[in-house]
């Protein structure tokens, strides 16, 4: 009986895989090259949530954990899309500071996506109100990605809102109950940086790689999506600023992607936070390594929605 269980779960999964591979898979929307302009990646891919939101995810149950990067599987993807603002716009007639630009997009996030392609929710109601206030970090979130014959949710993933300042935020990916594993594991940044001459540059960028062993097998499929999702996104930014008295402009020549094995970045991985618990690491190793036996049935509860 568990056998068949876990066999059905397997074969959902690969389906599922296969369906977001019909919604997505396209050529690559950027060459795999380095960006123009120097990007250093060496603290997103040695970025570690800080001790106190480690606890807090760990301490639901034994279902819950951050999900290492280096407990993945694979290449490591590292993605960079930026998007030049001359102007900040305006929202109730009043221009946005930058700090208050980065808190409406992390806010409206949910609004701004493609719905077609995505839905963005908290995890639970309380999520919800820790997530728009003031005080947002730790705030535990769900991405349902869309596709398949009916465009319902095939996949879904949680993350954490890992780090927050007045121009900067990033999300971790985590292990949920319910909710089940990510497909990948590592951090996703949005920042915005002054150029110097009263304009700006956002940007998300990315560290990640695939989770577990369906994932990996999916890898091309999964970045591919990916790849495709977040250049939408700051399109979707830019024509947000230009909507509402604001100015911004996206160059795809400037966004780019790079697929390494992760043994070529093993020099840089130095974390400066270590893991709240080495048990708890090990456990979510376990998880990682065979994620499928729990993500699937709540895939499987979505994929009507």
């Amino acid at each position: 009986m568990i056998f068949h269980v876990r066999a059905t779960r397997f074969c959902t999964a690969i389906v599922l895989r296969c369906w977001v591979g019909l919604a997505f898979a396209y050529p690559a929307v950027a060459q795999v090259r380095a960006p123009s302009q120097s990007v250093d990646w060496t603290d997103l891919i040695s970025f570690r949530p800080p001790a106190a939101i480690q606890r807090a995810i760990g301490d639901r149950d034994g279902r819950w954990h951050v999900q290492p990067i280096e407990n993945a599987r694979g290449e490591i993807n590292l993605d960079y899309y930026p998007l030049q603002i001359t102007r900040l716009p305006l929202r109730d007639g009043r221009r946005l500071s930058p700090a208050q630009f980065m808190t409406d997009v992390r806010v409206r996030f949910g609004d701004i996506i493609d719905p077609s392609m995505a839905s963005f929710e908290a995890y639970d109601a309380a999520e919800h109100q820790r997530f728009i206030s003031a005080h947002p970090l730790g705030a535990v979130m769900v991405f349902h990605i869309k596709g398949g014959l009916t465009g319902g949710t095939v996949n879904s993933g949680a993350v954490v809102l890992s780090e927050v300042t007045p121009q900067r935020w990033r999300f971790s990916t985590v292990h949920a109950a319910v909710v089940g594993g990510h497909p990948i594991s590592g951090t996703r940044e949005w920042s915005l940086i002054a150029n110097g001459d009263g304009s700006y540059c956002f940007a998300t960028r990315a560290a990640d790689r695939t989770t577990g062993p369906i994932d990996h097998l999916m890898h091309r499929v999964v970045f591919s999506s990916a790849d495709r999702f977040w250049l939408d996104f700051v399109s979707r930014v830019a024509d947000d600023i230009n909507a509402h008295g604001g100015e911004a402009h996206l160059d795809p020549a400037l966004c780019s992607h790079q697929r390494l094995d992760w043994s070529l970045v093993q020099a840089v991985f130095q974390p400066t936070i270590p893991w709240v618990s080495p048990l708890e690491v090990d456990q979510g190793a376990q998880r990682q390594r065979a994620m499928w036996t729990t993500s699937a049935p709540y895939r499987l509860a979505h994929s009507r929605k």
